[in-house]
C-alpha cells in the first residue's frame, strides 16, 4: 500500500476509470475575494445544460443512453449521425416528464449562501454566477444527476474570465419512485450548497495548490490528476484546465488507491 495513500468513493472509481491517462493542469483564473457575488437572472446556455438534449426555458439538459448497432458502426459518420439523432430523440422524449424540471436553481443557489446576490442591479466588478443540471439515464426509468455552475469574472463591467464547478456522484433516481419529487428537490439543493462551497474554497486557495495525484481505479488503469490537496481527504476536487470537479458525496467512503506525488 503506498505510503500516502487513501480510498476513492465508488463512483470517483468509476469515473477514474474512464477518464484521459493525465488531465490538464489547473488554469483557473485569479478570483477576486472582495466584490459581489451575483446571481444571473438569465437560464444556462445549451453547452452548459450538457446532454444530448437542452430542455427549452429551463436549467436542465439530459443524457439519454441509446446502444449502437453493429449496422450503425458500419455505416460510420452516417452511422454517427443517425445514432446522435436516436439519442435526442431518447432524451426528448424524457422531456415530456415535467415534475423533473419545476425546480428552480437559482432560487437553489440563493438558499445555499445569503451572501449571493439576486440584485438585477451589477456592479462592475463582480463574480456572477448561472446554475444548470444535467440528468444521465442509464435505462428507461434510472438517472443520475450533475450540477455545474459557470462563474463569470467581471472587471469595469467586461467579462474578464470565467470558469465551471461541476458536482458529481450519487445518488441515483427512479422515476417510479412515489417520493422522486422530495428526493430531486433535496438532491438539487445539495449540489447548490455543494457549489457554493467549491466555489468559496477557491477564492481561497489557487493553482499551486492543486497537486498532481496518481490514482488507480479498481479495473487496475492508473490516471493522474490534479486534486485541490488543502481539501483531501474529506472532498474530492480535481481541476481539468479551467473545469473544476468534485467527485463523491463530502467525506464519502473511498474504495481506490490515491498517492500525491513526490515532491509536490
Amino acid at each position: 500500500m503506498p505510503k500516502r495513500s487513501h480510498l476513492l468513493s465508488i463512483a470517483a472509481a468509476l469515473i477514474v476509470a474512464a477518464a484521459p491517462a493525465l488531465a490538464a493542469g489547473p488554469k483557473i483564473p485569479e478570483i477576486p475575494r472582495n466584490v459581489p457575488t451575483i446571481i444571473s437572472g438569465e437560464l444556462p446556455s445549451k453547452s452548459l445544460r450538457g446532454g444530448s438534449y437542452a430542455v427549452p426555458d429551463s436549467y436542465y439538459g439530459i443524457f439519454s443512453h441509446q446502444k449502437s448497432s453493429n449496422v450503425l458502426g458500419a455505416l460510420g459518420a452516417l452511422g454517427g449521425i443517425v445514432h446522435g439523432a436516436k439519442l435526442q430523440g431518447a432524451a426528448k422524449a424524457k422531456a415530456g416528464n415535467g415534475a423533473l424540471f419545476e425546480n428552480n436553481l437559482a432560487d437553489m443557489l440563493g438558499e445555499a449562501d445569503p451572501e449571493f446576490s439576486r440584485s438585477p442591479e451589477k456592479p462592475d466588478d463582480r463574480i456572477e454566477l448561472v446554475p444548470a443540471a444535467t440528468f444521465f439515464f442509464t435505462s428507461d426509468r434510472d438517472f443520475a444527476m450533475t450540477c455545474t455552475m459557470e462563474a463569470s469574472i467581471f472587471k469595469r463591467g467586461r467579462k474578464a474570465d470565467d470558469f465551471r464547478i461541476t458536482i458529481s456522484g450519487p445518488p441515483l433516481y427512479t422515476l417510479s419512485d412515489t417520493d422522486l419529487p422530495d428526493k430531486l428537490r433535496d438532491g438539487l439543493r445539495a449540489c447548490m450548497k455543494r457549489s457554493a462551497e467549491v466555489l468559496a474554497l477557491l477564492k481561497q486557495y489557487g493553482n499551486s495548490d492543486f497537486h498532481r495525484a496518481s490514482i488507480t481505479a479498481p479495473n487496475g488503469r492508473k490516471v493522474v490528476w490534479h486534486l485541490l490537496k488543502p481539501a483531501y481527504p474529506h472532498r474530492f476536487i480535481v481541476a481539468d484546465g479551467s473545469r473544476i470537479t468534485e467527485h463523491g458525496a463530502p467525506g464519502a467512503t473511498r474504495s481506490a488507491e490515491l498517492e500525491f506525488d513526490s515532491p509536490d
